[in-house]
């Protein structure tokens, strides 16, 4: 589920990222779990609050005008490792915040804003299409040690994985429970 309000209708609105002829979906829409997770969702994002607000609109473009700036002084002055701080910041600012939001589907009702947004990936270094392939995959199989492309991304630092019990990245976690 790339948006709570998003079942297989809106699916097959969205643009393809390349073709697979051979996919069989693993997830089913409108099933009592699809239904259990939205009810969850809805405890805490209340209905017709799910799209980025006023505030949340402010911000995306406060993040871009920043980098914008920044880069500027950046091009004008030269680099200063007190600027590339700031420039990495503004960065991940952006793709943390600004593309993910838009590239799930969650800033505007329409699509086109969404789109201009995710663009943000971009702006940022990466890639809007590369980053929603690997993005949704990981969303389809989240911590699935196989399947989902973020599972091990983040090691040593953090641990997604259930290793088996005498497994040596388990045991070097459970030093420091």
């Amino acid at each position: 589920m790339i948006h709570p309000r998003h079942n297989a209708k809106h699916l097959e609105k969205m643009k393809a990222v390349g073709k697979v002829t051979d996919y069989q979906p693993e997830y089913l829409f409108d099933t009592e779990f699809e239904r259990e997770i939205k009810r969850e969702v809805y405890k805490i994002v209340r209905p017709g609050k799910e799209f980025g607000t006023p505030g949340w609109f402010f911000r995306a473009i406060t993040y871009c005008g920043i980098m914008a700036g920044l880069q500027y002084l950046w091009a004008t002055t030269g680099s200063t490792w007190t600027l590339a701080v700031l420039l990495g910041i503004s960065q991940a600012s952006i793709g943390l915040n600004v593309q993910h939001d838009a590239n799930h589907g969650a800033a505007s009702r329409r699509p086109w804003i969404n789109d201009i947004f995710g663009f943000g990936a971009d702006m940022i270094g990466g890639a809007k299409w590369l980053w929603m392939e690997q993005h949704w995959t990981h969303h389809a199989y989240t911590n699935h040690a196989a399947k989902d492309p973020d599972s091990f991304s983040a090691e040593p630092i953090m641990n997604f994985n259930d290793y088996p019990p005498n497994h040596s990245k388990r045991r070097f976690w459970h030093k420091f429970q």
